[in-house]
């Protein structure tokens, strides 16, 4: 019990003989043999409860039936400013992680973050020299700081986003209801454009990456194969075209002009 409190810290306002903010039921419980403690950001002084609280269960996931080790373990995250909110607790006042996390919340209200709407979304244009694989994550990380919307919306929001190409026309044509269906098809047009580019192709998908050529210029002859099709023009009557003066061939011309038929 003296171990508890020196680790979780003995309540300035109470008389209780441990001065832990949690009850017996919670004291008491054992440890799991080998528990070791995952690595859990510190909460700051701007940092938001609701998704500190969140992060915290995400680590703590493979122990959610004990609820006891839960609130036991969650002080250690506290950092400076929550460590000494929590050790101003009554005594004897917490009994389960719902209760923690709830009184955790509330003392730090004016960190909670607002969330974006799904109109947020609309802002968000595919670039015209953005690569899809870029696109994508920079949407994905504004959708998991939406608010609330359902998956059409978001759906909508990101296609009309999207650089006319085949990856915009795929989609309106596939009518998905899936948010998770239309990531899983724009990822694979991601995966299959850096493959194009990466052997020297052309982009097809939307709007053209840094460096790729767009279908009309990889189409296009560059100016070395110019050169040599003018250096090639001698063959058919024309005038042949030396690439290395960039100017036509001087015409042959013989030591005698005129000759004696035979």
């Amino acid at each position: 019990m003296d171990a508890l409190v020196r680790q979780y810290g003995r309540n300035e306002l109470s008389d209780d003989e441990s001065g832990s903010p949690f009850t017996n039921g919670v004291l008491r419980m054992p440890f799991p043999e080998r528990f070791r403690m995952p690595p859990v950001e510190l909460f700051k002084k701007d940092t938001d409860p609701k998704e500190h609280v969140r992060r915290y269960r995400s680590a703590m996931a493979q122990h959610v039936h004990n609820d006891a080790l839960i609130c036991l373990n969650f002080p250690q995250t506290l950092g400076d400013l929550g460590s000494r909110w929590f050790g101003k607790l009554p005594a004897a006042s917490i009994s389960s992680f719902n209760e923690l996390s709830k009184a955790f919340s509330r003392q730090f209200l004016g960190n909670v973050h607002r969330k974006k709407s799904v109109a947020h979304l609309s802002q968000l244009k595919h670039g015209k020299d953005e690569s899809l694989k870029k696109c994508l994550g920079r949407f994905g990380q504004e959708v998991s700081e939406i608010r609330s919307a359902n998956d059409e919306a978001i759906i909508a929001a990101f296609i009309n986003n999207l650089q006319n190409g085949q990856l915009s026309f795929d989609l309106r044509r596939a009518r998905l209801t899936s948010y998770a269906d239309m990531m899983d098809i724009a990822g694979g047009y991601a995966l299959a454009e850096e493959e194009e580019i990466a052997t020297g192709g052309y982009f097809i998908h939307g709007g053209r990456p840094e460096g790729a050529k767009t279908k009309d210029q990889a189409r296009a002859p560059d100016k070395d194969d110019k050169l040599k099709n003018k250096a090639r023009d001698g063959r058919d009557g024309r005038r042949a075209y030396d690439p290395k003066i960039n100017q036509p061939c001087q015409k042959f011309q013989g030591r005698y002009t005129n000759y004696t038929p035979l």
